[in-house]
């Protein structure tokens, strides 16, 4: 295998919910990558030996437009084109879209593409004119990506599947589930690119993925990569999607729009079965309504901070790991704070401190749980209470309280999740790792109220809690 481009998914957030999309993106979604995850999956580039080009996408990655222009200069540092796929959002005029572009003018940009269809708003799109005149005064040749469905209601440009499975199949014309015997748009057995996203998958099509790369050692995947061996990838190369429903015995309708719309249903399915292959949970719609909106299960955050190497200051690092422990995730500590795992339906991060940056995150969850220590001078071992927006600053400048937290998530991004604090005592705040007896016999006190409100679905801050 000879991959020539590695294409990072730097967000799933924007600014659209896209009928068409294959990453059920919207302003909801949250997933973002780091720039250590970026330079991780760039340094493996250049282990691989073959990989020329890297592409930033999404979602729409100008949203993490410092995370772009690092990550652009980073792989410029290796000696490796990259190129950009965007809606043009920014583009709300000649000279500002020029403001937007220079950076990346100047980082020698490879490629610019912009997507302008009927699925992102109204044609023709102001945005892309900007941005192509923009780029053109700047030296760049930019390209327009346009899809559509076709004339006779077949699926054209659109392949079927992502969102676009659930909000188009009913407007194309189908054809029977067995006549769909191979995979007519990806080279399974040996591609030339992949998709990298904020959970480690690296996908040979939205959703299939050859393995996981956490850690961002995107060459170890492939090397380890063995498509015949591989339980979805086998049989689609042996017999297309018709035939990956028949080696799992799989429930179908009579007839799909295309391939990819067989292919993603027979996935959703399997799902359960193969979730190292199958994921990240965005890319199925997990816990979405067709718009991008969460629907049914609420999303939560569990945010424990505090200081580890002081003793029972840290004892939220301990709560948020037995919460792990319960879903079979594994432990949080020094070298892993929970980032790179933020695209579920119950996450969890553990932090120093609370900051300003993390209201953006806040503002994609319906619920947020903070887990602290409390001083010694706490009535109780574990206290509990609802935490409604408010913005006041602490001390520390960059550092904020869970209430303004919230108001700052508000009122930047238009939305807050329900907050709680559970509160748990510290009786020893001197330098050290281990905690005192007490906070660690308070530890599985602390994450049981915390599940309590994690598994409650209708819950509401002020149910039976004080407020802060």
């Amino acid at each position: 295998m000879a991959l020539s481009g590695l294409h990072l998914l730097l967000t799933y957030r924007c600014t659209c919910a896209c009928d068409h999309c294959f990453v059920w993106g919207s302003p909801q979604a949250t997933a973002t990558m780091s720039i250590g995850q970026v330079r991780a999956v760039l340094d493996a580039a250049v282990r691989l030996g073959t990989v020329t080009d890297i592409y930033f996408e999404g979602g729409e990655p100008f949203l993490a437009y410092p995370l772009l222009l690092a990550g652009a200069r980073e792989a410029v540092a290796r000696g490796l084109q990259f190129g950009v796929v965007t809606n043009a959002y920014w583009a709300t005029g000649e000279e500002d879209a020029a403001l937007w572009l220079e950076p990346l003018a100047a980082l020698g940009i490879a490629d610019l593409s912009l997507s302008e269809d009927r699925f992102h708003g109204d044609l023709p799109s102001p945005g892309v004119r900007y941005a192509t005149a923009a780029a053109r005064r700047l030296g760049l040749a930019p390209g327009v990506l346009r899809v559509d469905l076709g004339p006779d209601c077949s699926a054209g440009g659109v392949r079927l599947r992502g969102r676009a499975a659930h909000r188009l199949a009913g407007r194309v014309r189908l054809q029977a589930w067995d006549g769909f015997a191979a995979c007519p748009y990806e080279d399974l057995a040996d591609p030339s690119r992949v998709h990298i996203d904020a959970a480690g998958y690296v996908h040979l099509c939205q959703g299939l993925a050859m393995g996981r790369a956490p850690a961002g050692d995107v060459d170890a995947v492939v090397a380890a990569y063995r498509p015949a061996e591989h339980p979805i990838v086998a049989p689609l190369l042996a017999g297309g999607p018709a035939a990956l429903v028949r080696e799992y015995a799989l429930e179908h309708e009579a007839a799909y729009g295309d391939a990819c719309h067989l292919c993603y249903h027979a996935r959703e399915q399997l799902r359960p079965r193969f979730p190292q292959f199958l994921g990240p949970g965005q890319m199925y719609g997990e816990g979405l309504g067709a718009d991008g909106r969460r629907r049914g299960c609420l999303r939560t955050l569990v945010i424990g901070y505090g200081n580890p190497s002081r003793r029972d200051d840290g004892v939220a690092l301990h709560v948020v790991n037995a919460l792990r422990a319960r879903w079979g995730q594994a432990p949080l500590g020094p070298s892993h704070d929970g980032w790179d795992d933020l695209a579920g339906t119950r996450d969890t991060l553990f932090l120093q401190q609370l900051t300003p940056e993390l209201a953006e995150t806040l503002a994609g969850y319906d619920r947020v749980v903070f887990v602290d220590a409390a001083l010694p001078e706490a009535q109780e071992a574990v206290r509990t209470v609802a935490v409604a927006p408010a913005l006041r600053m602490a001390a520390v400048s960059h550092h904020m309280e869970p209430a303004a937290l919230l108001a700052l998530a508000q009122q930047l991004y238009g939305h807050a999740p329900a907050g709680w604090l559970v509160s748990v005592r510290g009786y020893d705040m001197d330098f050290g790792e281990a905690l005192s007896p007490q906070a660690a016999a308070a530890v599985p006190q602390a994450a049981a109220r915390v599940l309590a409100l994690v598994e409650t679905s209708q819950a509401a801050p002020g149910d039976g809690h004080a407020a802060a």
